[in-house]
């Protein structure tokens, strides 16, 4: 998905000739990676852990410090954002060909501590633009303490809140969708600064894992007792995922010259419903782990090997591309080699991944852990 910047971005042909090269492997890469969906699941993953924050804060105090849960959210974001913000200001000054990004920051920067950057559509004026959905996230603190309040009232409260957060949130894609006629040319350029980056279009994630939060607190371990519908309920979570990454890959192939599969109706339906249904399944799956009734998935995700990987999560999303651009772009003329194969492709990875690692473990350790650790 991040290679559709293309030559908008970055004023080079060469992220386009690897979106091409890429092609013939979309849908085994989105099957096991799903990238465009990463940013769903830290959604629900954040609504699940904001509430499980201030739903504990509550039930030890009987209320919840709102100044002080904005307090440790800033000093968990900005030290990172502002690490990274250097770093992307020295390299993208140093590759002045690239007339897209270089500058951006200095002029912008004050954009991403204010949590508005995603309202700066153009790669010009967007300091950081993949870092929209750190905007979103500190968007979604704003309401986050009024919905967990609502919530503490009691079902009726809950499900009026959340059910009608939803309902917006879907409406919206849905009015947007036939404004724009996304579902007849779903690549129209307006499409990422109209649908892909805004809050109340990506609320369903975050609502989602909330919903899920609420359930874990009031239900426990007694939410989806029956072993038959819980089975069953993995083949649909199964079906709606793969549907999922076919509707998403068929998108990318038109990007590249190919006809959709579907139009219309069909289309319309997906841009409205398909990110409902994914954060659906992706915060029932988190449900089901946290009551242990799906044994196998949380042992792997509780596994220790994910907690140092974690920790460097923050700084490697918004450092990631440093590397991917250069690596893209720096490539030996005539590489990567058409058509291409996956031997290639791993090395490629590699190479990101550990140079990603070191550099997010250095802001992680210098920059990140001193202000977590000044958190109260």
């Amino acid at each position: 998905m991040y290679f559709g910047f293309g030559e908008e971005v970055v004023g080079t042909p060469r992220l386009r000739d690897w979106q091409k090269y890429n092609h013939k492997y979309l849908y085994l890469s989105k099957f096991f990676t799903s990238l465009d969906y990463g940013v769903d699941i830290f959604f629900v993953l954040s609504g699940f852990l904001i509430c499980e924050i201030l739903w504990n804060e509550h039930t030890k105090t009987g209320t919840f410090n709102v100044i002080r849960f904005f307090l440790r959210r800033l000093l968990r974001l900005f030290p990172g954002m502002a690490c990274a913000i250097l770093f992307n200001s020295i390299y993208f000054e140093f590759i002045r060909g690239w007339n897209g990004l270089t500058g951006a920051c200095e002029k912008w920067f004050w954009t991403n501590f204010l949590f508005i950057n995603n309202f700066w559509s153009s790669p010009k004026v967007m300091c950081m633009g993949w870092a929209w959905s750190i905007a979103v996230e500190g968007q979604f603190y704003l309401v986050s303490p009024i919905l967990v309040w609502l919530m503490l009232r009691g079902r009726k409260w809950a499900i009026i809140a959340l059910g009608i957060s939803l309902v917006l949130t879907t409406g919206i894609r849905a009015i947007l969708t036939g404004v724009y006629d996304y579902h007849n040319n779903p690549v129209k350029s307006s499409y990422f600064s109209v649908m892909y980056e805004k809050s109340w279009t990506r609320a369903c994630g975050y609502l989602w894992g909330m919903a899920a939060n609420y359930i874990y607190h009031t239900k426990g371990k007694n939410f989806m007792s029956s072993v038959g519908i819980r089975y069953t309920s993995y083949v649909v979570c199964l079906l709606i995922y793969l549907g999922c990454i076919y509707t998403s890959v068929a998108i990318e192939c038109f990007i590249l010259g190919q006809d959709l599969p579907f139009t219309g109706a069909a289309m319309y339906l997906v841009l409205v419903f398909q990110r409902l249904l994914f954060c659906l399944v992706i915060a029932y799956l988190i449900l089901l782990c946290s009551v242990n009734k799906c044994y196998v998935l949380r042992k792997i995700l509780s596994s220790q090997f994910w907690y140092p990987i974690a920790q460097l999560s923050y700084s490697g999303y918004l450092l990631q591309f440093i590397f991917i651009f250069t690596f893209i772009v720096w490539t030996p003329k005539g590489l990567p080699p058409a058509p291409i194969n996956l031997l290639w492709l791993f090395p490629f990875w590699l190479m990101v991944i550990l140079c990603l690692l070191v550099l997010s473990s250095v802001s992680y350790l210098l920059v990140e852990k001193p202000f977590i650790n000044l958190r109260w």
